[in-house]
């Protein structure tokens, strides 16, 4: 399992997102994080740069279906949350 780390640019993001709701954020923030943690291989591979990028498309809240997309790098030893930002386009 992999430890998760947060970058500052996640950690304001995440505040944004969120002003309104910060249990929904903890929530939200608790099952991403226990995903990446034990398969980080979960997302889609976006770049093959050095290191390389992954996202992760998640739904916020089913009621509202805000779709959000969690953009992250990993190793070995941790998955590093690098940006979330709402998703553009239309939902398949």
């Amino acid at each position: 399992m992999r430890t998760i780390v947060k970058t500052r640019l996640f950690e304001e993001q995440m505040r944004e997102l969120f002003e309104n709701g910060v249990r929904g954020a903890d929530e939200f923030i608790e099952a991403t994080e226990w995903a990446l943690a034990r398969r980080a291989e979960l997302g889609t591979l976006t770049t093959t740069d050095n290191p390389p990028v992954w996202f992760l498309p998640i739904v916020e809240d089913v009621t509202r279906v805000t779709r959000l997309v969690v953009y992250y790098t990993f190793d070995v030893d941790c998955v590093y949350l690098l940006s979330i930002q709402v998703a553009t386009g239309s939902a398949n």
